[in-house]
C-alpha cells in the first residue's frame, strides 16, 4: 500500500489535497459539545401529590410504583427519592436496550398502577428520558429588586424565553426556580367556629368565588349576548370582601374571620441570586449544533434583551457550558501549531534538508484535516473525549513523521536512491 502512493506523487498529492478541504468543510460542520451524543438507556418517572409528607409520597406512589416496574425485562436498575410533594424514579436499563420500547414499556406499567395510587394526584406520572447531552449550554440569570417572584416567572416565559428561542441551535429553553402567583387565606378557626361555620365552607366558598363559567347567552331577534360568570376574586383584597353567608343569616365576610395575602404558589420554596428574587433561564442547543455558536448568539442578543426589561431588572450569565469546550479547542490549536514547530525545527537542525522539513511540516495538518473528514462522515462531534483524542493523535503523528523522514535520510546517506530508501 506504501508503495503505491510513492511511485505515484501527484495522485498522492491530489488525494491529500482533497482531505484537506474535506476537513475544512468537516470542521465547519461538525456539531461542538461538552460530551457525545450517547443515548443511554435510562427513564425517569416523577409524580406530584399536594401537601403529601415524604412518608405518604413513599407508601401511596413510590411503592406501588416500583412494584409494577420491577417486572419490566431488561432493568438494571431502579433509584427512588421521595420527597415533600415529589416522588422521582430513575429507571435504568441495559447497554443496548431499545429507548422507545423501553418508554412504553414504562408507560404500560404506569397505566397499570393508576388504580393502586393515591386520588390526590395532580396529573398522572410523568416519564422523560434522560440524555446527558441534554444539558443546558448557557445559564441566565434573572433579578429585581421590586419585581415578585412570579412577575419573574411571567416575564421569563412572555420576553425572555421566546426571544432566545429565535437563536439559530437553540432547541428549548426553560425557567427554573419559577414559581405562579397565588392568594393564601389564612383563617382564625376559633372565630370560626363562634359563627358555627366550618373550614370545608370557606373552602367551598373560596372555590366557587374563584371559578369562571359560562352561563349561557341572551339571544333577541337582531343580537346575540354571550354571558359569562366571572370570577369574583381577582385581587387579594377581593377575597377579603368574598361573603361567607347570605344575608338572611347575617353578613359574614372573610375579612371577619381572617386576611389573605399575595405570594408565590409554593410556599416551601424560594429562589434567591445574588441576595435577590431571581430564576434561572437554561439555554439548551439541538444536538446538531454548535454550542460555541449558540452562545455566542445569545450573547449577541442579551444587551438588546435587557433593554426590553423592566427597570431594577437585570439578565446576567451564571454559567457558560462552552467555555471548556473552547478552551479545549484553543489548547488543540496550540498543540498542532507547537508540533509543526517542533517538527520543523528538529528536521532543520538535524537533517539540514528545506526539501524534507517543507515535507514533514505538511504532516500534521494533512492527517488531522483527513481525520476530521471522517469525523464529519461518521457523524462524530467535536468534544471532550474526542478533542482528547485527536491531541494524542498529534503526538504519535509527529513521532512517526520524523523516525520515517530520518531512516529514509539515514539510508539516502549511505548510498541508496531516494525511491529505494523510502
Amino acid at each position: 500500500m506504501t508503495e503505491w502512493f510513492i511511485r505515484r506523487p501527484i495522485g498522492t498529492s491530489l488525494l491529500m489535497i482533497s482531505l484537506a478541504l474535506a476537513g475544512v468543510m468537516g470542521y465547519r460542520e461538525l456539531p461542538v459539545g461538552n460530551v457525545p451524543e450517547v443515548e443511554f438507556p435510562t427513564v425517569v418517572v416523577t409524580a406530584r401529590s399536594a401537601g403529601a409528607s415524604p412518608s405518604f409520597v413513599e407508601r401511596a406512589i413510590t411503592n406501588p410504583l416500583e412494584s409494577r416496574f420491577a417486572n419490566i425485562p431488561g432493568l438494571e436498575s431502579v433509584r427512588s427519592t421521595s420527597a415533600q410533594e415529589n416522588s422521582t424514579i430513575v429507571l435504568r436499563f441495559r447497554l443496548g436496550r431499545d429507548m422507545n420500547e423501553a418508554a412504553n414499556q414504562v408507560q404500560a406499567a404506569i397505566d397499570e398502577a393508576r388504580s393502586t395510587l393515591t386520588t390526590s394526584l395532580e396529573n398522572p406520572p410523568v416519564l422523560a428520558r434522560f440524555n446527558p447531552g441534554d444539558q443546558p449550554v448557557l445559564l441566565l440569570g434573572l433579578r429585581s429588586r421590586n419585581l415578585p417572584l412570579w412577575d419573574l416567572n411571567d416575564l421569563a416565559q412572555r420576553v425572555v424565553g421566546p426571544r432566545l428561542g429565535t437563536v439559530p441551535g437553540v432547541a428549548r429553553v426553560s425557567v427554573l426556580g419559577g414559581a405562579e402567583k397565588a392568594f393564601r387565606a389564612w383563617f382564625n378557626p376559633v372565630l370560626l367556629s363562634g359563627h358555627r361555620m366550618g373550614a370545608a365552607t370557606v373552602e367551598q366558598r373560596l372555590k366557587s368565588g374563584g371559578s369562571s363559567l359560562p352561563a349561557g347567552s341572551l339571544d333577541s331577534p337582531g343580537r346575540a349576548v354571550q354571558i359569562e360568570n366571572r370570577a369574583q376574586l381577582e385581587k387579594a383584597s377581593d377575597i377579603g370582601s368574598l361573603p361567607l353567608r347570605s344575608a338572611s343569616e347575617g353578613i359574614l365576610v372573610f375579612s371577619d374571620i381572617g386576611e389573605a395575602v399575595e405570594e408565590s404558589a409554593s410556599g416551601i420554596s424560594k429562589s434567591w441570586i445574588g441576595g435577590e428574587p431571581g430564576i434561572v433561564v437554561a439555554v439548551r442547543h439541538s444536538t446538531s449544533a454548535n454550542s460555541l455558536e449558540v452562545v455566542r448568539g445569545v450573547r449577541e442578543i442579551l444587551p438588546s434583551l435587557r433593554n426590553s426589561l423592566p427597570a431594577e431588572t437585570s439578565l446576567e450569565v451564571l454559567a457558560d457550558a462552552s467555555v471548556p469546550v473552547g478552551e479545549s479547542i484553543r489548547d488543540l490549536q496550540a498543540t498542532l501549531a507547537a508540533s509543526v514547530g517542533l517538527v520543523v525545527l528538529v528536521t532543520l537542525l538535524f537533517l539540514g534538508d528545506f526539501r524534507s522539513t517543507t515535507v514533514t511540516s505538511l504532516v500534521v495538518p494533512a492527517s488531522l484535516a483527513g481525520t476530521l473528514a471522517f469525523m464529519w462522515l461518521l457523524s462524530y462531534s467535536l468534544d471532550n473525549l474526542s478533542l482528547l483524542a485527536l491531541t494524542l493523535a498529534v503526538g504519535f503523528v509527529v513521532d512517526d513523521a520524523v523516525v520515517v523522514l530520518e531512516n529514509s535520510h539515514r539510508l539516502v546517506e549511505g548510498g541508496m536512491t531516494p525511491m529505494d530508501a523510502a
